[in-house]
């Protein structure tokens, strides 16, 4: 059945303790991008990138920019990559 095959939304929906569990969420999420970053960044790989992926990758830039990250466009795409397939 589809509805046994979802993946959970988390804990913190409808739970008394909601504050606390987003920000342990938030937390994980700040842990897991700098760890994605700091990865990506080590590996001093230039991609290759197609125009849809260059498009893509600078939408993620711009997103980490926003998130306090200054990442060049590989280190983005390579985040991006990282991030999308990880769940």
């Amino acid at each position: 059945m589809a509805w046994d095959s979802m993946t959970s939304v988390g804990g913190e929906f409808g739970s008394p303790e909601f504050d606390k569990l987003m920000d342990e969420d938030t937390q994980k999420f700040a842990s897991d991008l700098a760890r994605w970053i700091q990865h990506s960044s080590a590996s001093h790989v230039a991609l290759q990138l197609e125009e849809d992926e260059a498009a893509d990758a600078r939408n993620v830039q711009l997103a980490l920019h926003e998130l306090g990250q200054d990442v060049t466009i590989d280190v983005a795409a390579s985040v991006w990559k990282q991030f999308s397939h990880n769940p």
